[in-house]
């Protein structure tokens, strides 16, 4: 990784660019045989003494094209070989991290998909900033816009996949995939708030997406709805469901930046946004399908569990203090906004077995 870093002048030579894919994607493959052999499997790479803080993490192979575009001074045709190599690997990074396998119980075994998600998220981030700069003036390349849209379709479907169950052991043996208590989900909505800050017709792509990928588990009238606002629905729900417990309570922190973003997304237009926000407190899974993939807890509306009994009063309630907010869009107001979905969410969780606010990971590789 040193190495790679050094040869950059500042664009990256074909090769190591060719070297660099070869290895995200063995890494993911190393990964999914792991995740395949079960909880109880063994690694002799995904263990304390490699992958753990005071190793490398995985998808450090990953972050090197986020610091390649965070680097702000590579070339056009530069930046459109990084554009190109993403697109080549997405595909095995996307696959790996939708893995349904549960934490390891084996101490010893690090679980390798948290910090592959966090480097992919960032990475993608710097992509979506990339496209804020671009604002329009030259065409992007239709295949990296497909990529940044289903990478936020991929985090909202990674936060509607945990157990909204308050006793932990129920949250456990409901739990799927990889656990969302760590850097990731930092990641993931530091991500999602990028690509809301875009032009609003990424916002448009991702609702349609959305809407395509998980029509087949929303109740009919939903699907007889304007795809875009469906699609929009299930987003905003999302994180409804993370502030309803479906992530750490400290994701809280990132709502006021959030929603702000998802304002501005919907055209800084209130009649819009309040639609969005209203369509996410009912939108729910049809009682015809049980246990869809990638959903948890199926049998509540997608928001959860607080928005289910959430009686018609409150609803209009929080809508309308939603609004009042949006409309004055500052800072202040945003950040008072954190409460007021705090409340609508059902308060403080007390939850037992998360961990405290964590720092992101470190790919520093001189410090080893």
């Amino acid at each position: 990784m040193a190495v790679v870093k050094a040869s950059a002048c500042p664009d990256l030579p074909h090769r190591a660019i060719e070297a660099l894919i070869a290895l995200i994607i063995a890494e993911c493959e190393a990964i999914t045989i792991l995740c395949k052999a079960g909880p109880s499997s063994q690694s002799s790479i995904f263990n304390e003494t490699i992958v753990s803080d005071e190793g490398l993490p995985a998808g450090a192979f990953v972050i090197v094209f986020a610091k390649l575009l965070d680097c702000g001074n590579l070339s056009e045709s530069a930046q459109h070989d990084v554009y190109q190599a993403i697109t080549k690997f997405s595909g095995p990074v996307f696959e790996t991290l939708c893995l349904e396998c549960p934490d390891f119980t084996s101490p010893s075994v690090i679980d390798p998909r948290p910090s592959l998600c966090e480097a992919w998220f960032l990475t993608m981030s710097s992509v979506a900033k990339t496209m804020q700069d671009n604002n329009g003036t030259k065409p992007l390349d239709d295949l990296l816009i497909k990529i940044v849209v289903d990478t936020c379709c991929a985090g909202i479907v990674l936060i509607l996949n945990p157990s909204l169950e308050k006793d932990t052991l129920k949250r456990e043996k409901e739990k799927k995939g990889m656990s969302m208590d760590g850097p990731q989900t930092l990641a993931i909505m530091s991500f999602l708030e990028e690509v809301f800050l875009c032009e609003t017709r990424f916002l448009q792509y991702v609702a349609q997406e959305l809407q395509q990928r998980l029509q087949g588990i929303l109740p009919e009238q939903h699907q007889q709805d304007d795809n875009i606002l469906c699609g929009m629905s299930i987003l905003c729900a999302g994180l409804y469901r993370a502030a309803s417990g479906g992530l750490p309570p400290w994701t809280l922190e990132s709502t006021p930046s959030v929603f702000a973003a998802l304002y501005q997304g919907c055209g800084n237009r209130n009649q819009a946004f309040r639609q969005v926000l209203e369509a996410a407190t009912v939108v729910r899974i049809s009682a015809e399908i049980h246990n869809p993939k990638g959903v948890s807890n199926s049998r509540l509306a997608l928001a959860g569990r607080f928005f289910e009994t959430m009686k018609e009063a409150t609803r209009r309630e929080f809508l309308q203090k939603a609004i009042e907010i949006a409309d004055k869009d500052t800072a202040d107001g945003w950040r008072r906004f954190k409460t007021v979905l705090k409340q609508a969410a059902g308060g403080k969780k007390k939850f037992t077995g998360l961990c405290q606010k964590p720092s992101p990971s470190s790919w520093e590789c001189d410090r080893l």
